[in-house]
């Protein structure tokens, strides 16, 4: 949500306007779903399947547990640049990252 605000695009957490389940971060005008945890496996094929029919593209990015936060937090920058979210450098530093992933983790 923070780096999408700053191309001032408008962030749903939690929204579940769409299908009646909650989508963890959706940007509406990137028809772009993120999801950094995992519920049930029959949850994940729903919402898979409701936002292929929808041609939204959802990005499941759970932690890995052998992967460092610094590594995480490129792999979460990497989804933010591939739909060209991409703030100043100084908003985008991998430190800035970690301190947003934990916030999120921690909701």
């Amino acid at each position: 949500a923070y780096y999408a605000n700053h191309k001032a695009l408008k962030v749903q957490l939690g929204w579940d306007k769409l299908f009646g389940i909650p989508l963890e971060t959706y940007i509406p005008a990137e028809k772009l779903a993120i999801e950094f945890t995992n519920g049930s496996e029959q949850m994940e094929v729903l919402k898979s399947h409701l936002c292929k029919q929808r041609n939204i593209k959802l990005v499941k990015l759970p932690f890995k547990t052998t992967e460092t936060e610094a590594e995480y937090a490129e792999r979460v920058k990497a989804v933010f640049k591939s739909v060209h979210i991409v703030p100043k450098k100084r908003l985008f530093s991998t430190r800035t990252m970690i301190l947003f992933m934990s916030a999120i983790c921690q909701t």
